[in-house]
């Protein structure tokens, strides 16, 4: 499962000056190490990107009741974007969904564990909020999801680190909530759908912590099977992500992903940018917030 595009195209991707980062400064977007509340504090000077919403759904976006459709697959839509940081790296989960007791057992609020990619600095960014930002590729279309990998299973000395991306069983605790997705009923399915199969993405990094091979992991089980791990892995030659930490980045917020598909060449996917830091403070690239779907689907 990509949420991006596969393979290369036969159209040549517009060339475009790329996004200029950003001073940290001392502002605060995050509130962490609290309990979730029914509300969280909105960046200032951040305009968001339109609804990205498909067909009939574009009511939902000025609504604020949960669609039917939403609330049965276990999922949330959250608005406007900034709504969802506060959890995505907040030590205490969201409480679990249905599906996420009667499938994973997950019966209790799980304490979320820090994988520790912060300890290494090259990686430090990785741990905070990141937008899959296709505005270098597609200027028309730069919308892309939020995503953080500051939960997850790292093992420093192989330089391994897995993330399950939806959530799932056999991974690190209050894995469901880390990752976004567009608002669609196929990407509804899909995001349910990969969480039965514990997908797992698995970042093998290179001595230099500026390149990783990304392999997807499943349990090829599609059910409820809180005792089957994601043991088996996709082919390179089927599918292989890879990322690479761009020559103005030091500290993990910067990355060209790429997409190879079916033994085609690598394809550019997106950039991903930080836009918060794992302390809740905002990263280099936070005016790429812009750039934001107002209108985001996450798992619970």
């Amino acid at each position: 499962v990509t949420m991006g595009a596969c393979g290369s195209s036969g159209n040549k991707p517009v060339e475009v000056e790329r996004a200029e980062p950003v001073i940290p400064d001392t502002t605060v977007l995050v509130k962490r190490d609290v309990p979730r509340s029914s509300g969280s504090g909105k960046p200032k000077n951040v305009s968001f990107a339109p609804d990205v919403v498909l067909g009939g759904d574009a009511l939902m976006a000025a609504s604020t009741v949960q669609p039917w459709w939403v609330k049965a697959c276990c999922l949330e839509v959250l608005r406007p974007a900034d709504e969802l940081v506060e959890d995505m790296v907040n030590p205490h989960p969201p409480p679990p969904s249905s599906l996420e007791r009667c499938c994973f057992c997950t019966g209790t609020l799980n304490e979320r564990i820090e994988s520790g990619i912060e300890a290494v600095p090259a990686l430090h960014s990785l741990a905070g909020i990141t937008l899959r930002d296709r505005s270098d590729i597609d200027p028309r279309n730069p919308g892309g999801g939020l995503q953080t990998l500051k939960w997850g299973e790292f093992d420093k000395q192989k330089r391994v680190l897995d993330v399950q991306v939806f959530g799932g069983s056999r991974g690190a605790p209050g894995s469901a909530g880390v990752w976004t997705t567009q608002v669609s009923c196929m990407q509804a399915c899909l995001a349910n759908t990969s969480r039965l199969c514990n997908l797992t993405y698995r970042y093998r990094f290179t001595p230099d912590w500026r390149t990783a091979e990304v392999g997807l992991r499943v349990n090829c089980c599609c059910i409820c099977s809180p005792c089957c791990p994601a043991f088996c892995e996709l082919p390179p030659f089927c599918l292989k992500h890879t990322m690479t930490q761009t020559d103005r980045s030091w500290d993990g917020s910067e990355w060209d992903h790429a997409t190879s598909c079916c033994c085609t060449g690598p394809a550019p996917n997106y950039t991903l940018r930080t836009v918060i830091e794992a302390d809740g403070r905002a990263g280099r690239y936070r005016t790429a917030l812009a750039n934001t779907p107002s209108v985001l689907l996450i798992t619970r």
